[in-house]
């Protein structure tokens, strides 16, 4: 993640109302299948990794974030496969 994506992931925390009082993140990180399934699992934890230390340094409490990577293993269509990064909010 660069520090433009930091940036609007940041903003975009801010713009939700309430954040910490009604929602718990689910952090859901994947990869495409290009690369080994070691490789596609260490880089997977790093996209989370990242993501997850910016919310901690938005004072996001470690309780309400849950983390999973899914390595080469995509929830997404195949028109959708560079999108490697999803927030859930869950109530």
């Amino acid at each position: 993640m660069d520090e433009e994506q930091a940036l609007m992931l940041s903003r975009w925390l801010d713009s939700i109302p309430n954040l910490l009082e009604k929602y718990e993140i689910q952090l859901i990180s994947h990869t495409d299948n290009i690369g080994g399934q070691r490789y596609n699992e260490w880089l997977s934890r790093m996209r989370s990794q990242t993501v997850h230390g910016l919310l901690i340094q938005k004072d996001i409490p470690e309780r309400m974030i849950h983390t999973r990577d899914w390595g080469a293993i995509s929830m997404t269509p195949a028109s959708c496969a560079n999108r490697f990064f999803h927030t859930w909010f869950l109530f």
